[in-house]
């Protein structure tokens, strides 16, 4: 596992540009100095303080850079080389059981996550219960896989 600490989203869309699962990315994040995502790039998600004069709303505030914040997930480069994201956050799920009756789920603003974390990017052991879904259905790739002992697969 390789831990990163730029922006995940624009890794993310080089690395789709380059695969072939995205053909629209603008040639302005082309050439932005942020490597594209490599398999096994990993990006901790933490809560951060809303701006002065914002609040929160149906999801908590988060940075995929190093801060006090609580973890509340990972980005982490998707296997999938038809992916048009490249790259996927796993902070809360869009098939999360734990709904609420308006439909949001309990963890989004809760600064936990929909998954159970274990071990540490750093030590190359990272975990997360149950598999990790990248839903079509809800705009995602399709991807489904499972992450154990830092890998996704």
């Amino acid at each position: 596992m390789n831990l990163r600490t730029d922006a995940f989203r624009r890794a993310g869309w080089k690395r789709a540009a380059q695969i072939g699962g995205r053909t629209d990315v603008a040639q302005s994040i082309l050439d932005d100095p942020v490597p594209a995502a490599e398999l096994g790039d990993v990006w901790v998600i933490r809560a951060v303080t809303p701006p002065e004069g914002e609040v929160e709303g149906a999801f908590p505030w988060m940075s995929p850079r190093a801060g006090d914040g609580s973890v509340l997930g990972y980005a982490m480069t998707c296997p999938n080389d038809a992916c048009e994201f490249g790259v996927h956050d796993w902070v809360w799920a869009s098939n999360c059981g734990s709904r609420r009756a308006n439909g949001t789920c309990e963890h989004s603003d809760a600064r936990r996550s929909c998954w159970t974390w274990t071990g540490s990017v750093e030590t190359g052991d990272l975990s997360a219960q149950p598999s990790l879904l990248s839903p079509a259905d809800h705009g995602g790739c399709g991807f489904h896989g499972f992450l154990t002992n830092g890998v996704l697969a």
